[in-house]
């Protein structure tokens, strides 16, 4: 998937999965949700896409 090689947020986040032993169906599922989830907060929203946005907890 291009995601986990060109975006480093996308790329930390595969990588996290697969050290936790996920399978690599499971694995291409989650990467595919978190994209979808963070394109539609952007439109929703209305912003553009910041790879250092982190939320506050």
């Amino acid at each position: 998937m291009a995601a986990v090689r060109f975006n480093p947020v996308i790329a930390q986040y595969y990588q996290r999965l697969i050290a936790r032993g996920k399978k690599m169906p499971v694995v291409m599922n989650n990467v595919k949700n978190k994209l979808l989830h963070t394109v539609t907060s952007m439109v929703k929203n209305k912003q553009v896409y910041n790879p250092n946005y982190r939320l506050s907890v």
